[in-house]
C-alpha cells in the first residue's frame, strides 16, 4: 500500500494541465470564488463501496467512504467545506463542464478520452478492471476468452464498460448505477461484472456469494477538474501530496479495507 502511494507521488501525469484563462471570471480564479464562498462542490456516483457510497448513521441517509474522506481533507487543506452533489456516473464530466460542480471524485481512471474534456490530479489510487462472478461458477471463468458470449453488466460510461466490449462474443449490458449489476449477477440474469479492482475485491469479501475472478487491466485513479482550472488542480495537487506523505491518505484507505491492485 505504502509502496503505491510513494510512487503515485512520483508519476509526472503525462496528461498536461492546460494554462488558458477560461477557469477565470472578472480577474478572479475559480479557487478564488471557492474560497469566498466558502466551500467546494464535488461531483460522485455514490454507489461504489468502498470508494463512496450511502449508508445510514443516526438514523440519516450519509454519502461516505475512503475517497470521500480524501475529498473532506482536501476541502479542509483549503479552508472550505465540502458541498457533495451526487449523479450517474455517465453525467460527472457533463455536470463538471457545466459548472454544476467544482470537481469530480468518484473512482474515475485517467484515459486520453476523458482527458480531452477533462484535468486531471496526480494519480492517488491504482486500480484497473476487474470480472466478478457467482462464487459457484468462479472455477469457469479464468481469462477474459472464457466470458464469450456470455452477458456482462457493466455501469454506463465507465472503462469497465470498454473493457467488456473489447471481449469477443460477449453481450453487454449497461446500467446508469453500478448496484443494479451486482443485483443482476445475484438474481442470474447475467453471467459476470466487470468493475474496479478494489470494488471487486471489497464485493467478494463483504457477499459469499460472490467471487473475483480475474483481472483484466490496470488504470490509475484521479480527481477531474474543468479544462484550463490550473489553480484549483494545483491546490488539490498539493492537498494530495501532504494526505500521501503524511500518511493520512493510507490511514483512510485503510479504514475501509481496501485494496489496491498491483
Amino acid at each position: 500500500m505504502k509502496r503505491i502511494f510513494t510512487t503515485a507521488l512520483a508519476l509526472t501525469l503525462a496528461l498536461s494541465l492546460t494554462a488558458c484563462g477560461g477557469a477565470k471570471s472578472g480577474g478572479k480564479t475559480h479557487l478564488d470564488e471557492i474560497k469566498a464562498a466558502g466551500k467546494i462542490v464535488l461531483g460522485t456516483s455514490a454507489d461504489y463501496p468502498p470508494y463512496e457510497f450511502h449508508k445510514t448513521i443516526d438514523g440519516k441517509d450519509t454519502i461516505v467512504g475512503w475517497e470521500i474522506e480524501m475529498a473532506e481533507q482536501i476541502a479542509k487543506d483549503l479552508g472550505v467545506k465540502l458541498e457533495i452533489k451526487e449523479s450517474a456516473f455517465d453525467n460527472l464530466i457533463a455536470d463538471l463542464k457545466a459548472n454544476k460542480v467544482d470537481f469530480v471524485v468518484s473512482a474515475m481512471s485517467i484515459t486520453e478520452e476523458r482527458a480531452k474534456n477533462v484535468d486531471f490530479s496526480t494519480p492517488y489510487w491504482k486500480g484497473g478492471q476487474s470480472v466478478l462472478v457467482l462464487k459457484e461458477k468462479a472455477g469457469q471463468y479464468k481469462t477474459p476468452a472464457d466470458l464469450k458470449g456470455k452477458t456482462i453488466a457493466v455501469q454506463l460510461g465507465t472503462t469497465g464498460e470498454e473493457e467488456a466490449k473489447k471481449i469477443e462474443g460477449a453481450k453487454v449490458k449497461p446500467v446508469d448505477k453500478f448496484e443494479a449489476t451486482i443485483l443482476d449477477l445475484l438474481a442470474g440474469k447475467v453471467d459476470a461484472v466487470i468493475c474496479g479492482y478494489t470494488v471487486g475485491k471489497n464485493y467478494e469479501k463483504n457477499n459469499p456469494k460472490l467471487a473475483f475472478a480475474m483481472e483484466l487491466s490496470s488504470e490509475e485513479n484521479a480527481a477531474a477538474f474543468r479544462k484550463g482550472d490550473k489553480e484549483l488542480t494545483e491546490a488539490v495537487n498539493a492537498a494530495l501530496k501532504k494526505l500521501i506523505s503524511g500518511g493520512q491518505l493510507e490511514q483512510i484507505v485503510k479504514k475501509y479495507e481496501a485494496e489496491a491492485s498491483n
